[in-house]
């Protein structure tokens, strides 16, 4: 190793460049983390943009407003409002039997 190199820099695994051991992360284990504190973030930040987009793409459930054939997609809605009203009506029944068991 380079006995020259004081203790207190370290090198960053992604930049190359030298930085003080404040500039790292400490990992869980308590060792400092391989990348400077400004590319964990870049690195943190690109991950998630490339997962949110890769999620948003592989949607394998049908968009209503994505069909184009207006009597399928108003049919879809119809289906979908009905779904919504017996779920409300549900839990309004449940809420319902509840109060009165109280009683």
């Amino acid at each position: 190793m380079n006995s020259n190199i004081p203790q207190s820099l370290r090198t960053c695994a992604c930049c190359k460049c030298q930085h003080p051991i404040t500039e790292f992360y400490t990992t869980t284990g308590g060792q400092l983390d391989h990348y400077c504190k400004e590319c964990r973030r870049k690195a943190n930040r690109e991950r998630y943009y490339t997962r949110r987009r890769n999620e948003l793409k592989r949607r394998n459930y049908l968009v209503i407003t994505d069909v184009s054939d207006k009597v399928l997609r108003m049919a879809l809605i119809k289906n979908a409002l009905r779904n919504v009203r017996l779920s409300v009506e549900r839990k309004r029944r449940k809420e319902w039997a509840i109060i009165d068991a109280e009683e």
